[in-house]
């Protein structure tokens, strides 16, 4: 077996990620069942000699284990401090950033006053006002707690931060102790990064150049975050790999330049790679790509050639030590932009090789229709088109069920993105570097505001063009994973029929957008909780109600971006909630709306009735406690989709 950590990495991850949809009580079966296969494997000669099956069971059962006790002896513990007050010591360990409702750092609560409560734990700690306290500086106050979702996928990746309680604090008293710990020095270097930027840059060009360097998106405005989610480019706003490699190449430029060996150089660029990775608070990009350089330069010590799937594969098993970091939408696209650069590309760039073109005629004494140079440039933005088009296609599953849609214009956009986007990742780094140095600082700073400002235009131009974006339901995602399969199949196993396949997935693939684009934009939406909370969509327009859970915030900014839609009004007797949703409250406890010729009523009697626990329908009656439900309307008909759905009589 040549690539062992590869298939080791992938089945530790896909396992926990299998056990994360699942959850907790299915997964004490599945550890059964995979302990049983393990023990069978190594007990059949056949399955034993052929060592992968047996790897493979064993693998996935240490993810099992790993699973429970995590959630046995972290989550649940945790857990049980929701809804409950306690006087605790806490300190801040980032930047915090302004929320609608105050300020929201992540915090480190070092002891809770209570019987049984964990100690030590890692908060999402809201406050109305901005802490006066710095880093690692101890706090004393009491904490409310609430939980932040029940499992991985419902917290937006914050249980793939280990954070499973948000916490909120209204008054507290700052001593003069401060928490030793190497990350405090780190976050004031974050911090003197983010005030040089902000006061020698500023505005939303710093703020990207802050993102692009050190993971802090806090200063980048609501409205730009959303276009760069809107194109598919939300990559640059983030540290990742393509940030650290940045840095790490000049570095190599330099050590070249001065004629340093590689088992001098190594060593030193391993530094830099994890203090970087500190620096940009461990982001799972970062980390990915992290480990896989760090293995590249101890081959590169060791004169050995590292195999990209085998340092993907310890990459990942790195990174699930969380075992919850599958559930970060992070995590699933670095994995899947890596595997596509890897696997998927190359089978795709040898059968569309431009430059070959001009070799061939050379080589049949014919002459050639553009210059050498011409078919150089030429074969060089095919090749990033054809890049960016097989990142955009392999990871658009992930978009539809993290974000319910993806970006159609991103594919060309990123042709011209990635290029600026280096270039903007290394005048970053520069200017901070030199932010005091006399006049260089200030030219950085000019450049920087610049191409930042180009990179800017051009996001929001392309957020305003029509199908910049495009909305897929549930069954959907599993269509496009399917036609993603079959073409992965066929380049694995049938390379000569492979363009064929492409081709006719591509075909159906774009039949079926066309189609399904052109039904959704003459359809209203009604779009339904958990807790009760409704989403109407209709013409453009977003009117909420019955909002009563904290939640449901999240989950409904998703929706109403996804849908493209401006929030109107927001009905329900808690202005706090609206404040957050950005929109003033209007208490009437009976909402009845036309919705397309189809009456929605909360609190009343129509075509689609809700209330607090259930909703009703042609259909019959469901319990909402069981999963979300979403309405398709249009010309006084609907459809409905359940996420399990329980009928009552």
């Amino acid at each position: 077996m040549k690539r062992i950590a590869a298939v080791i990495g992938f089945s530790f991850g896909i396992t926990l990620f299998a056990l994360n949809f699942i959850g907790y009580e299915l997964s004490k079966y599945v550890g059964i069942f995979l302990l049983f296969v393990f023990v069978t494997a190594l007990a059949v000669p056949k399955y034993r000699q052929a060592a992968v099956v047996p790897l493979c069971a064993g693998t996935s059962l240490l993810a099992c284990i790993l699973f429970l006790f995590s959630y046995n002896g972290i989550v649940e513990p945790q857990l049980f401090l929701d809804t409950k007050s306690a006087d605790a010591v806490f300190c801040i360990t980032n930047l915090g950033e302004k929320t609608t409702n105050g300020y929201a750092y992540t915090a480190k609560v070092v002891s809770i006053n209570m019987a049984g409560a964990p100690q030590g734990i890692k908060v999402r700690l809201y406050t109305p006002e901005k802490l006066s306290a710095e880093g690692y500086q101890l706090i004393s106050g009491k904490l409310r707690f609430f939980a932040v979702a029940d499992n991985g996928f419902a917290s937006f990746g914050e249980w793939g931060k280990q954070i499973f309680l948000h916490a909120s604090v209204k008054k507290y008293t700052v001593s003069d102790e401060f928490v030793s710990s190497p990350m405090r020095k780190i976050l004031e270097i974050r911090q003197h990064i983010a005030a040089s930027f902000m006061s020698n840059v500023g505005g939303d060009e710093g703020a990207l150049g802050l993102g692009m360097i050190i993971g802090d998106r806090s200063y980048i405005s609501d409205e730009l975050m959303d276009a760069f989610k809107t194109t598919g480019t939300s990559h640059l706003t983030a540290v990742s790999g393509l940030h650290l490699s940045a840095v790490t190449g000049v570095f190599v430029l330099l050590f070249n330049r001065f004629g340093i060996s590689k088992k001098v150089s190594s060593p030193i660029l391993i530094c830099i790679i994890v203090f970087y990775c500190m620096l940009s608070d461990f982001s799972k990009s970062v980390v990915r790509a992290s480990v896989m350089l760090t293995i590249m330069m101890i081959c590169n010590m060791t004169d050995d050639k590292a195999d990209s799937l085998n340092s993907l594969g310890i990459a990942i098993l790195v990174i699930c030590l969380n075992p919850f970091a599958v559930c970060d939408v992070a995590t699933l696209l670095t994995v899947v932009c890596v595997l596509a650069i890897v696997v998927v590309y190359p089978h795709i760039q040898q059968r569309v090789y431009v430059y070959q073109l001009y070799l061939n005629c050379i080589q049949q004494g014919r002459k050639p229709l553009i210059p050498r140079r011409a078919a150089e440039t030429l074969a060089k933005i095919v090749d990033m088109f054809l890049l960016s088009a097989v990142l955009s296609v392999c990871t658009i599953p992930i978009m539809c069920l993290f974000f319910g849609y993806f970006s159609l214009i991103g594919i060309l956009l990123n042709v011209i993105i990635f290029p600026l986007g280096s270039l903007a990742v290394t005048v970053s780094m520069l200017c901070s570097a030199f932010s005091g140095v006399w006049l260089l600082g200030d030219v950085l700073a000019w450049a920087e505001r610049l191409l930042n400002g180009l990179i800017i235009s051009l996001i929001r131009g392309a957020a305003r063009l029509p199908y910049a974006a495009v909305n897929l339901v549930p069954s959907a995602t599993v269509f496009v994973g399917m036609i993603l399969v079959v073409i992965a199949m066929c380049v694995i196993f049938i390379p000569r029929i492979t363009k064929k396949a492409a081709i006719m997935s591509l075909a159906l693939f774009s039949a079926f957008l066309v189609g399904f684009q052109l039904y959704d934009n003459g359809c209203s939406h009604i779009y339904i909780t958990q807790s009760g909370a409704a989403v109407i969509c209709k013409s453009g327009k977003a009117e909420v109600c019955g909002l009563t859970k904290k939640n449901d915030i999240n989950v409904i900014n998703d929706y109403i971006k996804s849908r493209r839609c401006e929030l109107e009004c927001v009905y329900c007797s808690d202005s706090k909630l609206a404040k957050a949703l950005g929109c003033s409250a209007n208490n009437n406890k009976n909402y009845t709306v036309d919705v397309d010729g189809v009456t929605f009523a909360y609190g009343g009697s129509g075509d689609i009735t809700l209330d607090e626990a259930s909703l009703s329908d042609r259909n019959g009656t469901v319990m909402l406690s069981v999963g979300d439900v979403e309405y398709t309307v249009k010309n006084g008909s609907f459809s409905v989709a359940y996420e399990s759905p329980v009928l009552l009589t």
